[in-house]
C-alpha cells in the first residue's frame, strides 16, 4: 500500500508510456476481469496497476466535485484505499464494472468528506459542530 502516498496518478502527474494490460487481452471487460482477479489473489502489481490505470481520471473527476488540486488527491488516495480493501473483500460482483465500481467509490468518499465537513465550521474562537437533526438545526459550541 506504499504506493498510494506517491502515486502519481492521484497527484496530476502520470506516465504515458506503461500499459494498462497485456496486448492478448481482447477487451476492456477482460482486462477489468483478469485484474480484479490479480488483486482478490494479493498481486501488489495488480493494485499500482489499477491505480495507473485509473487514477488520473478518478483525479478529474473529484477536482470537478471539490474544485480543489491537493482535496482532490487526498480524496483520490481515499478512493484507492477504499475500493482495493472491497476488491480484496470480493465485494465487486461483476468485474467488467469495475470503472463504474471505482468512480462511484470516488463519489461517495466526496460525498461523505463534504458531509463530514458540514458537521464542522471552524472559526477564530474555535469549532462549532453543527447538530443536523429532522426538527431543528442548532449549533453548540464544542469546548
Amino acid at each position: 500500500m506504499k504506493f498510494f502516498m506517491s502515486a502519481p496518478e492521484c497527484s496530476g502527474h502520470t506516465n504515458k508510456e506503461s500499459g494498462t494490460g497485456g496486448p492478448f487481452l481482447s477487451s476492456l471487460a477482460e482486462q477489468s476481469s483478469e485484474l480484479v482477479n490479480r488483486i482478490e489473489k494479493g498481486d501488489e502489481r495488480a493494485e499500482a496497476e489499477l491505480v495507473e490505470r485509473y487514477g488520473h481520471s478518478i483525479r478529474l473527476i473529484l477536482l470537478k466535485r471539490t474544485g480543489n488540486a491537493q482535496l482532490a488527491s487526498d480524496l483520490c488516495q481515499d478512493t484507492f484505499v477504499v475500493t482495493l480493501r472491497k476488491l480484496r473483500a470480493g465485494e465487486l460482483k461483476n468485474p467488467a464494472s469495475l470503472s463504474a465500481f471505482i468512480r462511484q467509490t470516488a463519489v461517495n468518499i466526496s460525498i461523505d468528506h463534504f458531509r463530514r465537513e458540514k458537521r464542522y465550521i471552524h472559526q477564530s474562537d474555535g469549532i462549532i459542530s453543527l447538530q443536523h437533526s429532522h426538527r431543528d438545526h442548532k449549533a453548540r459550541e464544542i469546548d
